[in-house]
């Protein structure tokens, strides 16, 4: 077979075209819904995490803007991506959350726990009961679980969460709001955004596969399928390039070989562009959003590596890959930021992660006396 005439791009190669593209290389003026907007939704499955993410890429980032915009319904957290909670902007949410039905459906399955707590039961049924229920206001979990109590379910816990797959449900302030707390409630996202959600098409899913693009690329049709869920990437990607192929460049992975398609005018920086630090919550999208993570995960490091260290893990990206891990504490009146090199960094790197780090501090804890500690690696 001939080998591919595609040109090649290294690792550095899409690694800075993804800290480009994800304004990781420098922050941008977007406002908080544009950038929202432009990443195709944010991880939030811990609440304040979409804060970090966009203090890491936006200029001018007031904390207060994102929590508005989840109280004025411009923004939203719902279960899209790889069914897990993402941050969206209203409009976004009504076509992604239509777009990934298929992803939730595949979770309930005969074989799964999610199917065994569904066996045997009339499914449609319950749903119809929930989701008029939860319409009349938003309801906590351990309110549906009660709700479901007498269906016959051998696992209650799981049968809420095949509600929370298969219903298209958001999560409602003040859960994720800034300087507030509260217990996960859900409402009807149509309901909620007074707004019906969009039919699926073949268009919506072009059109977000070229938003993807211009955030996450150049990638491959595994890398589409780890961060959206979806099956059949492969032929999604075949009629994106019937359709749009004037818009679309083909490259080859130097080290797998792997086909690589992305825009041609994607955001392709010369791998020798210097990385700033960044701090970067548990589970951005950064790390999770390709199936090979080499592009910002070191291979003599690893994913499963890093989770071995922390399962949850907040990284540091140093050079432009993960580098490190962060925590902060609170304690009454001081905060302590940890640093834990995952590699030797030099004396400037630590005192880039310092300042970056002092600046994180200050906008989780503006009150608290700051104090930032550097593990040895």
């Amino acid at each position: 077979m001939a080998r591919s005439t595609a040109p090649v791009l290294t690792r550095r190669h899409l690694g800075r075209a993804l800290l480009a593209r994800q304004d990781l290389l420098a922050r941008t003026d977007r406002t908080v819904p544009e950038e929202v907007a432009h990443l195709v939704g944010l991880q939030a499955q811990e609440p304040l995490d979409p804060y970090t993410a966009l203090w890491s890429r936006l200029t001018r980032f007031d904390p207060h803007d994102l929590g508005t915009g989840l109280e004025d319904r411009t923004l939203a957290r719902l279960v899209t991506w790889r069914g897990t909670v993402h941050l969206h902007t209203a409009d976004d949410a009504l076509v992604v959350r239509a777009l990934v039905q298929g992803v939730m459906e595949r979770r309930v399955s005969p074989g799964n726990m999610f199917g065994r707590a569904v066996a045997g039961l009339d499914l449609d049924a319950v749903l119809a009961d929930v989701w008029a229920w939860i319409g009349e206001e938003p309801r906590r979990g351990g309110e549906v679980k009660a709700r479901l109590a007498d269906v016959g379910s051998p696992d209650l816990d799981r049968l809420v969460d095949v509600v929370k797959y298969l219903l298209p449900t958001v999560q409602v302030p003040p859960r994720g709001v800034w300087g507030r707390t509260g217990q996960a409630r859900w409402a009807p996202l149509d309901a909620w955004l007074d707004r019906p959600l969009a039919e699926p098409s073949a268009e919506a899913e072009d059109a977000v596969i070229l938003r993807y693009l211009a955030a996450y690329g150049p990638a491959s049709a595994a890398d589409i399928a780890s961060w959206s869920g979806w099956t059949g990437v492969q032929a999604k990607l075949d009629r994106l390039a019937a359709a749009h192929g004037d818009r679309l460049l083909s490259f080859r992975h130097e080290d797998t070989g792997r086909a690589l398609v992305d825009l041609v005018d994607g955001l392709r920086p010369d791998p020798d562009v210097p990385a700033p630090v960044r701090f970067l919550p548990e589970f951005d999208d950064v790390v999770l959003a390709h199936a090979d993570r080499s592009r910002v995960v070191p291979p003599d490091l690893g994913s499963n590596h890093v989770l071995g260290l922390d399962p949850r893990p907040r990284v540091v990206l140093v050079d432009g890959v993960v580098g490190g891990l962060w925590r902060i504490t609170v304690e009454g009146e001081r905060a302590r930021l940890v640093l834990r090199p995952l590699t030797r960094w030099t004396r400037a790197q630590v005192a880039e992660a310092e300042a970056e780090g002092a600046a994180l501090l200050a906008l989780h804890a503006p009150d608290a006396t700051p104090t930032i500690e550097v593990t040895p690696p």
